[in-house]
């Protein structure tokens, strides 16, 4: 079984709505977390052998505002144990991004759970922090300190 029908496997599983797109080796779904919704992409490369599962952040960074939010995320970054945010620095998209190099591993629905459901549960947690430090509400440290207590 291909990488991309184990991905799709799975969310078939879970009950996941999504749009396959095969000839990108892509599918595009969504997450309903506790703070807000979020687009995501998971995306395979058969080639390479790697999974790789994205949410994106639902609101641009205006260009004023993407020093504090790349301080945020650097400081949510380095207490993850898996998966990390990052900041696209023309556009001001923020995502969080989980991956696997899977060569040689039996991939199997499970992985692609583990992958997707840490990351959802990151983004979901931290999105909180990353409002505050838009709004103006905290310093990137305050926010931080704000999600990682909540938690």
């Amino acid at each position: 079984m291909s990488l991309f029908d184990t991905m799709e496997r799975f969310f078939d599983e879970d009950a996941w709505p999504y749009q396959a797109l095969p000839k990108q080796w892509a599918l595009t779904t969504s997450y309903q977390g506790k703070s807000t919704s979020f687009a995501a992409l998971a995306r395979v490369d058969e080639d390479l052998q790697t999974v790789t599962f994205a949410t994106l952040y639902g609101r641009l960074v205006h260009p004023e505002a993407r020093v504090r939010v790349l301080e945020f995320i650097t400081r949510a970054n380095f207490g993850l144990p898996l998966g990390c945010f990052t900041l696209e620095s023309d556009s001001g998209e923020v995502q969080f991004r989980t991956s696997a190099d899977v060569d040689g591993v039996n991939i199997n629905t499970a992985l692609i759970r583990n992958l997707v459901y840490t990351n959802c549960l990151a983004m979901d947690a931290y999105a909180p922090g990353i409002a505050m430090v838009l709004s103006g509400e905290a310093t990137p440290e305050q926010a931080i300190a704000a999600v990682e207590d909540a938690q």
